[in-house]
């Protein structure tokens, strides 16, 4: 049954007609009440009215729906593998969470705001943090002053000029039209072999993007062209080939270190002068004439490079370019997805990088207020997940990990989408501007009290249900568990041992998972320490106080959470794994 529709419902309350002319009590009687019996009349009942619901809660109720649909078809196919033949016929069911769901027109679509308040910005807001800015100004004259709490990530470039007001640009935007190529071609080119190799080992496993068998093809094809001058192989596009670039500079700077989070708060190495660090600002400089040339070109190559060029500056630590590449990218999703939603069949290529575009631009906006977003989201009722099936190949060692490997892809886009997606729908019912009317009603705790029970039994139910092997390691074969006996982690997963389907995910996207468990723990419940804070005169009085803040105390722990795993345990993983592996016997704590 969907949520948008209210089951019709006849309480003993609700008095037939005659009696309620009468201001009579009805017992309501079938087919005819005391009354209407007595005085042998017809007796009619109306239906009660259905109750009123605003436009957030109606979207909020059919995505919930939704998601339940995939939960509830995830079990029963679990449970249908594990069985034996003369099961239920779930057994024979599609393993595909969004099955039930692929061919379904959404009944509401997505309202996109037109401008965006991050939350650092709203808190920055508050006159109590105002008032402590204030006092610490005072004594620290040194700092300098801004006029919101994310203006530090452009702050730098207002300062200073952009390299590309006091530099030129490259004369080629060829790969081997450079110096680091003129001594030991052979070995450099079999060097950049191996940065591909690296690409994929520790960056695609983040965001999979890309196959590793496509990139390759890629890179020999103009290898054999412009080192070799074999003309008959074909020519490299140029949204491919600038590609190429970005994953080679991603490669490099991987490889290089400066992009991993370390407990030293200033690394002893220095690479800057370097010849692979020379090549990477090179090659940098080549793919911004590039992705510059293909910027109006839709092609899934163009958009792919401009997403690849967002993570690659963010991880320089460039946060207003990695924006605008983000940007320029859910831009081209938008466009290419009105396409693509008319199709009969969308490519698990364009999925994969819809879904990756669309998390990447919602993270942002949760953290920087942007007006106008792309409209991408317009499109993430039409677009389904990455298939959790592979392409068939001969059976071998290297095919079965290749498998396992794509099937982990699409578990891991599916569920931080559906998480992302269902963090969107908090702050468009908690957080929209058109809500904040209900903030000045004198019901608004009672109000927020019960909308908060609910959007949180909803995200523990995602975490409850996500597949055991999206929380553990690779090595292990056993649930991460945790003391915290109300965190996701000690809640096992009802697929948890699916036949066939990979255990084992990577230590970071493990990190994230419970990144995301905690952020929502936060969102959920900030709202409180907001009508604490806003009425602070009258809050010791409030007939709500004692529940208002025990959900306070929840956002605090949301933030504590949080910061203990982006701190604290990755920390720990570097200490006790400096090389990046993978073993996680050392990281405790929620699983999430």
């Amino acid at each position: 049954m969907s949520y948008n529709q209210f089951p019709n419902r006849r309480r003993v309350i609700q008095a037939c007609v005659n009696c309620r002319m009468r201001k009579t009590r009805c017992d309501a009687a079938q087919p005819r009440c005391g009354l209407c019996a007595s005085q042998n009349v017809d007796c009619v009942y109306r239906d009660a009215k259905q109750p009123k619901i605003d436009y957030n809660t109606q979207v909020l109720l059919e995505r919930m729906q939704l998601l339940e649909d995939r939960i509830l078809s995830s079990n029963s196919t679990s449970q249908g593998q594990t069985a034996p033949p003369q099961a239920s016929p779930t057994s024979h069911h599609d393993p595909q969470p969004d099955s039930t769901t692929e061919g379904r027109e959404p009944v509401f679509e997505v309202q996109i705001p037109l401008s965006h308040t991050a939350n650092a910005n709203h808190v920055f807001s508050w006159s109590l943090v105002q008032k402590l800015l204030e006092e610490n100004g005072a004594d620290e004259q040194n700092l300098p002053s801004y006029a919101d709490a994310t203006e530090v990530f452009f702050q730098e470039q207002q300062d200073s000029k952009h390299p590309s007001t006091t530099s030129q640009p490259l004369s080629s935007w060829k790969l081997y039209d450079s110096s680091y190529f003129t001594l030991f071609r052979d070995d450099r080119i079999a060097r950049l072999h191996d940065l591909i190799h690296l690409y994929f080992t520790k960056v695609n496993i983040f965001f999979p993007l890309l196959l590793k068998r496509d990139v390759l093809n890629i890179f020999e094809m103009f290898t054999a062209r412009e080192v070799y001058g074999n003309d008959e192989t074909s020519m490299v596009d140029m949204p491919q080939y600038g590609l190429l670039l970005v994953v080679i500079c991603l490669a490099l700077l991987s490889s290089s270190g400066q992009s991993d989070i370390s407990v030293e708060k200033s690394p002893s190495f220095n690479s800057s002068n370097s010849p692979e660090d020379q090549l990477r600002s090179e090659l940098w400089s080549k793919a911004r004439l590039i992705l510059g040339y293909v910027s109006t070109d839709m092609s899934l190559e163009a958009a792919q490079a401009s997403m690849l060029a967002s993570i690659y500056m963010g991880a320089s630590g460039a946060v207003a370019e990695a924006f605008h590449w983000a940007h320029a990218t859910a831009v081209k999703c938008e466009t290419m997805a009105r396409l693509q939603a008319k199709s009969d069949t969308i490519s698990d290529g364009f999925r994969r990088l819809y879904w990756i575009s669309f998390i990447y631009e919602c993270d942002f906006i949760s953290e920087i207020s942007i007006v106008s977003p792309s409209g991408i989201a317009r499109y993430e009722d039409k677009i389904p997940y990455p298939a959790f099936t592979a392409e068939i190949h001969p059976i071998s060692p290297e095919s079965s990990e290749a498998r396992s490997q794509e099937e982990l892809v699409a578990f891991q886009i599916t569920t931080n989408s559906a998480i992302r997606r269902f963090l969107n729908t908090v702050n468009s019912v908690v957080y929209d501007d058109k809500e904040q009317f209900r903030t000045r009603r004198s019901n608004y705790a009672s109000w927020l009290l019960r909308i908060s029970e609910d959007l949180w039994s909803h995200h523990s139910a995602i975490y409850r249900n996500l597949p055991e092997f999206l929380l553990s390691n690779p090595s292990q074969d056993v649930p991460m568990t945790g003391a915290d006996t109300s965190s996701p982690a000690s809640l096992q997963s009802p697929t948890a041992r699916i036949q066939g389907i990979p255990v084992g995910n990577n230590s970071w996207n493990i990190l994230r998972l419970k990144g995301r468990y905690y952020a929502g723990q936060y969102i959920i419940h900030r709202p409180f320490i907001e009508f604490i804070v806003l009425n602070i005169d009258n809050f010791e009085s409030h007939p709500c106080k004692d529940a208002v803040l025990k959900r306070s105390k929840s956002c605090l722990d949301g933030c504590t959470g949080f910061i203990k795993v982006f701190d604290v345990q990755t920390h720990l993983y570097y200490d006790y794994h400096p090389d990046g592996g993978d073993d996680l016997s050392d990281i405790q704590g929620s699983a999430a």
